[in-house]
């Protein structure tokens, strides 16, 4: 008996879906990414749900953590978050770990940060899902784009996806175009996600399935994927730094809503993200109605099944 799956057509519709294009000259050997997520995507509420990171080789991640670390130690910090950064008091002061510095040396330590990033040859790989739209969808449908495998014999789905938690859409997406990337070059890929005990355990399930499922020839590529302690992975934190800032133009863009400086005193996370993608050595996927529709209709579901 011939079993068809339809994961193979959702692969290739996920590798169209590029804003914007980097320049052909940036797609070096990518051996790790580094990656992390913002907002959940549990409810329309969040708005957006972001899954991004940074990747480069293995060597050069070495160095850079340790370069990183020491920017952090220079100004007293064990750990960054973006969430912390820039998170504000009643009277518009920085809070935590932040709380006794000015706005000046705010913005001297973010700049650190990103000339940091700028010296390295990393490669942002990002995606973003409009939570509004996502959720506009039923159950089936939903099931689908979080990856949950279809049996077009039996007419059924054989695995389970995670229709309320958008934060596999873009995670597949990541994982997806992260192969291409190696299988352009030949190297085997190695994801390294921040640790959160809500998804980790069906994310590594959903690696599982891939590796069992896929009809293409990008799963010889895929490598280890984990989940580590930002604490303890440094490169983590930077994949923060932009799953955040991401995260923040996207709300915005998606939304309707002015991209413009809120606050003057430090800098804001949309124009950290401008200056991160200056390079344009990145890869950007939006999701939205338009984008998902595509998906489904290249599946080979009937979207008529009734549940």
């Amino acid at each position: 008996m011939c079993i068809r799956y339809s994961r193979g057509l959702y692969f290739w519709y996920l590798g169209k879906l590029v804003y914007p294009t980097a320049n052909a000259a940036t797609n070096s050997a990518m051996l790790k990414f580094h990656m992390d997520e913002s907002g959940l995507g549990k409810n329309k509420d969040e708005q957006v749900c972001c899954v991004g990171g940074f990747a480069t080789q293995n060597s050069s991640w070495k160095t850079f953590q340790k370069h990183w670390s020491n920017v952090l130690a220079e100004y007293g910090i064990d750990e960054f978050h973006s969430k912390e950064f820039w998170q504000r008091r009643k009277d518009g002061g920085l809070c935590g770990k932040y709380a006794e510095w000015s706005f000046a040396k705010a913005n001297r330590f973010m700049g650190r940060l990103l000339r940091l990033i700028s010296s390295y040859n990393l490669h942002l790989l990002s995606g973003t899902i409009s939570l509004e739209d996502f959720f506009s969808y039923p159950v089936s449908q939903r099931k689908y784009l979080t990856g949950a495998v279809y049996h077009s014999n039996k007419q059924e789905f054989i695995t389970s996806g995670k229709p309320n938690a958008a934060y596999f859409v873009p995670f597949n997406l990541v994982i997806i175009r992260g192969l291409e990337l190696g299988a352009k070059q030949k190297e085997m890929v190695h994801f390294v996600f921040d640790e959160q005990n809500e998804f980790s355990p069906k994310a590594l399930e959903r690696i599982a399935e891939m590796r069992k499922f896929d009809n293409s020839s990008l799963t010889q590529f895929l490598g280890d994927t984990v989940y580590c302690s930002s604490f303890r992975v440094p490169a983590l934190q930077c994949a923060d730094l932009a799953a955040f800032t991401c995260r923040e133009f996207y709300k915005r863009k998606m939304y309707g809503l002015p991209i413009m400086a809120e606050d003057r005193g430090v800098v804001t996370p949309m124009e950290v993200f401008g200056v991160i993608i200056r390079r344009r050595n990145h890869r950007i996927f939006k999701l939205q109605r338009a984008e998902m529709d595509g998906i489904l209709k290249k599946s080979t579901i009937d979207l008529k099944i009734k549940w």
